[in-house]
């Protein structure tokens, strides 16, 4: 079997136009790559069954190429295949039995396309795990998803989704990467998202986390091992926020909003968790005094010796927390602070 890769020229345009790949035995190709030049304006309007006589293909990638339309059947004759990249080529939509032809796929990256929501197609995909649909259009999900049993791995970061409903995933879904998108809500019940195990929501618009008795909005699934919520706007975490993680072992809450972080907001995890807090607002205050001690708590501080503090009578003022605490400088009574500073004034 080989291997068969076709890179950037001007022959190029006409390959993805063409009938054939003028290949003597095109049945004996198991990988097939196709990479357009960069920044091309041409577009290509492939043919239907454009890869028909590839029927022992497993592989094949399509980087690059601008494709106004896509038949339904472009892809016919593709029994075999079990990973399809179709990425970077301004797509907008897909006809709605294109990957009834694909039935093995298990890897499917559509990433730099122009998709508003996920394509209805997807539905015909029973053995899919992993799904890219990053760096697309889409500002928010269907139902398409729901009956995608085997589907463990979505990817749909550099996206517009403003909103995330976990009811509208895959049961057995593990793994899911919403980075950088505007979501600013999440919603959970119990009944979904049960085997989630890691959840990658960094660079989104968060501004709370909830616990799982307050309702269910901006709660997180119970069954999360790893959370990344770094470079939200997060300015508010209830007292029972991550009580309900009792498998959390990772939780980045770099780069937000915190002003203060209580002990009583981590408990819950039967294993020690390892927690980054640096980059963000917290103030010198003694209720931060636990993170020097946090591992008495079953928790690790990944970057103890980089979180700073504000000076709660110069909030322009700020230090190391470590060095705070050495200092002496994390205040308790804000009654003492108003006091400090009648002193300061009078003098």
């Amino acid at each position: 079997m080989k291997n068969y890769c076709v890179h950037g020229n001007q022959e190029l345009q006409d390959t993805l136009n063409a009938t054939n790949f003028q290949l003597a035995r095109p049945d004996l190709v198991r990988t097939l790559t196709i990479k357009c030049p960069y920044h091309s304006p041409k577009v290509s309007t492939p043919p239907h069954s454009l890869f028909q006589g590839f029927r022992n293909l497993d592989r094949l990638e399509l980087d690059r190429c601008l494709i106004d339309t896509v038949p339904e059947a472009l892809f016919a004759g593709l029994g075999q295949l079990y990973s399809l990249i179709l990425k970077n080529a301004k797509i907008a939509d897909f006809p709605r039995e294109i990957f009834a032809h694909t039935p093995n796929l298990m890897t499917l990256d559509l990433s730099g396309n122009r998709l508003r929501i996920e394509p209805y197609s997807l539905r015909s995909l029973h053995n899919l795990i992993h799904l890219d649909l990053s760096d697309n259009d889409i500002g928010f999900l269907t139902n398409t998803m729901i009956s995608l049993t085997k589907l463990k791995v979505i990817t749909m970061n550099n996206n517009k989704i403003t909103n995330i409903d976990f009811r509208r995933f895959p049961e057995n879904l593990t793994d899911l990467s919403i980075r950088h998108n505007l979501v600013s809500t999440i919603h959970y019940v119990p009944a979904s998202a049960r085997n989630l195990k890691r959840l990658d929501l960094a660079g989104n618009r968060l501004e709370f986390v909830a616990g799982l008795s307050t309702g269910a909005v901006n709660v997180l699934p119970a069954e999360l091992k790893h959370v990344d919520l770094s470079n939200n706007r997060l300015n508010y975490l209830h007292e029972s926020a991550f009580e309900h993680l009792s498998n959390l072992i990772l939780l980045d809450l770099k780069n937000n909003s915190l002003k203060e972080v209580k002990a009583s907001s981590f408990r819950g995890s039967r294993y020690q968790m390892k927690l980054f807090l640096s980059e963000n607002t917290l103030l010198c205050h003694c209720n931060h005094k636990w993170l020097m001690d946090a591992e008495s708590k079953n928790i690790s501080i990944g970057d103890l010796q980089a979180i700073e503090c504000s000076n709660l009578l110069k909030p322009e003022k700020k230090m190391l927390l470590t060095l705070a605490h050495s200092r002496n400088q994390l205040l308790c009574k804000y009654s003492n602070v108003s006091s400090l500073k009648f002193i300061f004034k009078v003098k």
